[in-house]
């Protein structure tokens, strides 16, 4: 989490080329897109912490649900 937020704070004003279906579209901010990958990273760890929370609940065995 820190190296992101260390990108974003060592970037606030590079620019790249923004990608559509693999052809170049308008500029953006390099900081956009690491705000938005460190966005989603903080999502999955809740969602982690969640399921920690309720307890991963996973089948074992076949369609039955046991294993003999």
């Amino acid at each position: 989490m820190s190296s992101l937020t260390g990108l974003i704070e060592a970037h606030p004003n590079t620019r790249m080329i923004r990608r559509t279906i693999g052809q170049h579209a308008n500029p953006m901010l390099l900081r956009t897109k690491f705000e938005v990958w460190r966005a989603e990273f903080l999502r999955r760890c809740e969602v982690a912490a969640d399921a920690e929370r309720r307890g991963a609940l996973v089948q074992v065995g076949g369609p039955l649900g046991g294993k003999h």
